[in-house]
């Protein structure tokens, strides 16, 4: 509901909204789609750049990072989001592979940075949401109490049951059934 409503202030035509419902039902609980943009293209028989237009404007919802084909595209969001994309960053994240091996010296060479420089924009990177979307999770639907149960009868029938937990519950206030009833 709240990426709809964003969908409805942001986007005024009507296939771009198309589009955008149809990105909102892809997003993975983490808040990245799910699908590739170019099948989506084919399956709504639009065209790819349109798709990306449309997916370009719903990265930019809040909680940024949202609509990422992956992780890198996801943090970059975030950090572009922050005014801090800058090339060492860039190429930081299009590296997050010798980040995860603590490839250190190697990063700093890709970046062009000394090492409190790098540990600067390591520090950075933690503060993002590598899942923006597992915030605004919703709680999981109540489990579902039966009115009628089902068991097998030793003879091998089937038996069905009122459920008495969701019978209605009646009490009756004792000095009131001893005047309705003499003894």
């Amino acid at each position: 509901e709240y990426l709809g409503e964003q969908l409805r202030l942001s986007v005024h035509d009507p296939v771009d909204r198309m589009i955008g419902a149809h990105l909102i039902a892809l997003l993975c609980p983490a808040g990245r789609l799910t699908a590739n943009p170019a099948d989506i293209a084919l399956a709504m028989n639009l065209p790819l750049e349109r798709i990306e237009a449309v997916r370009t404007v719903m990265m930019r919802f809040d909680p940024s990072g949202l609509f990422a084909r992956d992780l890198r595209e996801c943090l970059g969001a975030q950090l572009a989001e922050k005014n801090r994309l800058d090339p060492a960053m860039q190429r930081l994240l299009d590296n997050l592979e010798l980040l995860a091996r603590r490839d250190m010296r190697r990063l700093m060479t890709l970046c062009e940075v000394d090492a409190e420089d790098l540990a600067d924009m390591i520090a950075e990177i933690r503060e993002l949401d590598p899942k923006p979307a597992a915030s605004y999770d919703s709680e999981p639907a109540p489990a579902v109490v039966p009115d009628l149960l089902l068991r097998k009868a030793p003879d091998d029938a089937w038996l069905v049951e009122l459920n008495p937990d969701t019978m209605p519950r009646l009490l009756v206030n004792e000095r009131f059934h001893a005047r309705v009833v003499p003894n």
